[in-house]
């Protein structure tokens, strides 16, 4: 039996959450196509699926308080639904995002929160990609494949040279890759991404590969933004995967969020906490999740928000998912 602790009677112990979607030239129709997300225009190339951000919040899709903003529901529930590590009258402190690369991504970079806040009022932005869906020839870019300075990087985005000092990194269904604030990169063309991160929208891109937008204009670049938050040492390549069936594979932990992933072979029961919320995004696999008296069945890139008073819950069926706490 699940444990529990008494809810507001506002509060689900379990909500499916539905996305805000999002548009870009550089977008495909994979969102709509494998997981059968819906949207009035097509293509989409972002699904915010946890978000509470002036840029576009997610809505609570099942029980008491269905189609309510996340904004407005958190404000309901408080810290019993968000946990004792978050404050109710700050900025919810992650977002999580399906990205659908058609093309490549701009080469961009993000700030930590000491510039973010100082320059953009908004919080600096790490953040953890899983490769949910990949083409045979997917790829991303990540950090510099050498120490450099800002003026071979000046030099290299006025050449358009920039990607031969990338690591350019193949890529396949299950791979994770941790972007620290100050990391060039870019997701390539092919590849479906699960992004967890910082609540931030604050990108700064330095090169965009010349394209254009719907109007003939090139995008905008942010080349000195860019430079002073760069890291312009070689960066390390590692990836995690793993089979293991029915263990949690530790993906990030760090000040802002915890993601773990788990493969289950048949069922599992994972234990809540009252300090945080926790976050599901199925990645495969189809079945239900039990919580007290409450149940919801899940199917690939759904995505779920468990109360923190939730304090076990009970999976069935055979699945790959992410676990995310702050």
């Amino acid at each position: 039996m699940e444990r529990t602790i008494p809810l507001k009677p506002i509060i689900d112990p379990i909500i499916r959450i539905e996305p805000n979607f999002k548009h870009n030239l550089w977008g495909g129709t994979k969102l709509r196509d494998l997981y059968q997300k819906q949207c009035d225009t097509d293509p989409f190339t972002e699904s915010w699926e946890l978000a509470v951000h002036p840029n576009g919040t997610s809505t609570v899709a099942t029980g008491k308080n269905r189609n309510l903003p996340l904004d407005q529901y958190f404000r309901k529930a408080g810290k019993e639904a968000l946990g004792e590590n978050v404050d109710p009258e700050k900025r919810f402190p992650i977002l999580i995002k399906y990205i659908d690369a058609k093309d490549n991504l701009s080469v961009q970079v993000h700030p930590d929160d000491a510039y973010a806040k100082e320059h953009e009022n908004q919080y600096g932005k790490n953040e953890l990609w899983y490769v949910m869906e990949s083409d045979p020839d997917a790829f991303i870019y990540y950090g510099f494949n050498k120490d450099t300075d800002e003026g071979e990087v000046r030099d290299r985005i006025d050449a358009g040279t920039l990607t031969e000092i990338l690591n350019k990194v193949p890529v396949q269904k299950g791979d994770s890759y941790y972007v620290k604030a100050g990391t060039v990169h870019a997701i390539g063309k092919g590849t479906l991404i699960c992004e967890i991160q910082q609540s931030s929208d604050v990108t700064y891109r330095l090169y965009d590969f010349k394209r254009k937008d719907a109007e003939g204009n090139y995008r905008e670049l942010h080349i000195k933004q860019s430079l002073d938050v760069l890291n312009y040492q070689k960066t390390p390549l590692s990836s995690e995967s793993t089979s293991r069936k029915n263990k949690e594979n530790l993906l990030a932990e760090n000040p802002y969020f915890k993601t773990e992933e788990y493969r289950v072979a048949d069922q599992c029961t994972l234990s809540g906490s009252t300090s945080s919320f926790t976050a599901l995004n199925f990645i495969e696999g189809r079945g239900t999740i039990h919580t007290g008296e409450t149940s919801l069945t899940f199917k690939p890139a759904d995505t779920f928000l468990l109360s923190a008073q939730a304090i076990e819950f009970h999976i069935e069926g055979a699945c790959t998912f992410l676990k995310t706490t702050v």
